[in-house]
């Protein structure tokens, strides 16, 4: 799960916004299987900035909205890492939405539970991952190959 957003937020950075949807949705898929909230969370908020449509935007401020009620809850910390792009992922959304708007999706998200927080959905490109081939892309990416 932890090398799934690893590889999601890679993936973003590199322009692959398909691939950094399909590997956040799949961190979230194992994190709800093994039921590890501070996966969830971090899938969430993982989740929430790759979302690109105004409509997407509205649902990306109740991912973060839930992700915070469940930090709170749980008493997880955000790596200093992340912190930045986190800042910047929810201002992008609030200037997108309008701060009201934004203020009221937080409010809805933070007061969901983690089960009815889930985005809607599937990653419209998820699909079966083969570890062999995902490991053979990885290795040829490294290589240059």
């Amino acid at each position: 799960m932890l090398a799934l957003l690893t590889s999601s937020r890679v993936a973003a950075a590199a322009g692959d916004a398909g691939q950094a949807c399909d590997d956040a949705f799949h961190a979230l898929t194992i994190g709800r299987d093994i039921a590890s909230r501070s996966g969830i969370i971090d899938a969430f908020e993982c989740l929430a900035g790759l979302l690109p449509g105004s409509e997407d935007r509205h649902k990306a401020a109740r991912l973060l909205g839930a992700a915070d009620g469940l930090r709170q809850a749980t008493g997880y910390q955000r790596f200093r890492l992340h912190q930045a792009g986190y800042d910047a992922t929810v201002a992008g959304i609030r200037a997108a939405v309008g701060k009201q708007a934004f203020g009221l999706a937080w409010d809805e998200g933070a007061a969901l539970t983690c089960d009815e927080a889930r985005p809607a959905g599937r990653s419209p490109r998820l699909r079966p991952r083969s570890p062999v081939a995902s490991g053979r892309q990885g290795m040829r990416a490294l290589s240059g190959k």
